[in-house]
């Protein structure tokens, strides 16, 4: 659907009922596609469904720069609209959290997106890392840093070597950018952290959960002993 809005941007014709409130934004700053760099856009629309769960806002906009359209989405968690970021679902972004993450965590997150968006490569893998330490804090909330995080992190199971690993990289990366060193960081560094920290927060917060759920649900229909991994060298049975 949103592939044609370029040709569709009348509002009135298309959705009449599409009026802001008073108390609606006139203008939001956020990062234009077309022009790839921070912006006024100009809001033109706003529409909301109240009675979603949660509540839905869509916010029409054009660049003051270019003039292109886009389209933002943001929830009603409870506290307001206002108290959630911007995602542009139109032209889409590549990147969307479609889950659960602890506040501190998606701030954090949604920060080194918004440095990934304007292409500021150093503040974005210090947003990164500053999102790692937020997630260590979740899980560890004693620890003192990064380092220390995760190791508790991984004596405790709640990332494998792998994790550790990915994370200790990225946790490197982001004291790299943070101080004054001859290192340089470039969109590459960026990106790959950013990809391996979404996969992070992947694992961390869908996919065990949803892996939790889904082993509890058969654990009521299935025998212990259906479930036991077979010897190394045994054929295993469907």
């Amino acid at each position: 659907m949103w592939q044609h809005f370029d040709h569709m941007w009348t509002y009135d014709a298309l959705m009449p009922k599409l009026k802001p409130k008073k108390s609606s934004p006139t203008h939001i700053a956020e990062v234009c596609f077309s022009c790839e760099q921070p912006r006024t856009l100009i809001v033109d629309k706003i529409h909301r469904l109240p009675n979603e769960g949660p509540p839905e806002e869509y916010t029409f906009v054009h660049c003051s720069s270019c003039a292109r359209p886009a389209v933002f989405y943001r929830e009603d968690m409870g506290d307001g609209f206002d108290k959630d970021s911007y995602y542009r679902i139109y032209p889409p972004q590549e990147r969307h959290i479609g889950f659960y993450l602890p506040g501190n965590v998606r701030q954090s997150y949604e920060e080194a997106v918004s440095c990934e968006l304007a292409k500021t490569w150093m503040a974005c893998v210090v947003m990164v890392g500053r999102t790692l330490e937020a997630v260590c804090k979740e899980f560890e909330s004693s620890s003192r840093t990064i380092f220390e995080g995760l190791r508790a992190m991984h004596s405790k199971g709640i990332i494998s070597q792998e994790l550790l690993d990915w994370a200790n990289e990225l946790r490197v990366m982001r004291s790299l950018g943070a101080h004054a060193t001859n290192e340089r960081i470039d969109v590459s560094d960026a990106t790959d952290a950013l990809d391996f920290l979404q996969a992070i927060l992947e694992i961390l917060y869908d996919l065990r959960p949803k892996f939790e759920k889904f082993k509890r649900r058969h654990e009521k229909t299935q025998p212990k002993s259906s479930r036991v991994l077979p010897a190394m060298g045994k054929a295993a049975s469907s």
